[in-house]
């Protein structure tokens, strides 16, 4: 993608837009501790609501009808639950396996560019978009 040597280089990521190297590693990965704790945060906050509604569902509805000057109910509070936990679970759960590919890779020592050209014959198509060269230039043994 960027064709462009770094010291230490583990992979190019194309959602940050940025090469991942020896220098900045750990920063992208307290970066992904950070998104996966921010949303077990979130559903930890959802699941304290849904407890406070459950017990006191007309208080409930009340305050949050006073405090965004629209009329709530019952099926406007679990709709917005819903998408809450669907976000929250969204946001988490790639990012839970993006954090156990990369201990494992520290485990094993390897850098991800190392594992997807390692595993780019057994599946060409799906990983050679990830790599950080251009498919003329795939190491072919």
């Amino acid at each position: 993608m960027c064709n462009k040597c770094r010291v230490g280089f583990d992979h190019h990521c194309r959602y940050i837009n940025n090469c991942v190297t020896k220098s900045n590693y750990y920063i992208f990965f307290f970066g992904c501790l950070f998104l996966v704790s921010s949303a077990f945060i979130g559903l930890v906050q959802l699941i304290i609501y849904a407890a406070i509604y459950r017990k006191n569902k007309d208080m409930f509805i009340s305050n949050a009808s006073a405090y965004y000057h629209i009329q709530f109910n019952v099926i406007a509070f679990w709709v917005l639950f819903g998408v809450a936990v669907l976000f929250y679970l969204g946001l988490a759960i790639p990012m839970m396996v993006l954090i156990i590919y990369h201990v494992f890779f520290q485990v094993n020592g390897i850098s991800t560019y190392d594992y997807i050209m390692d595993n780019i014959s057994r599946f060409p198509q799906r990983l050679s978009k990830f790599s950080c060269v251009s498919k003329s230039r795939v190491r072919r043994e």
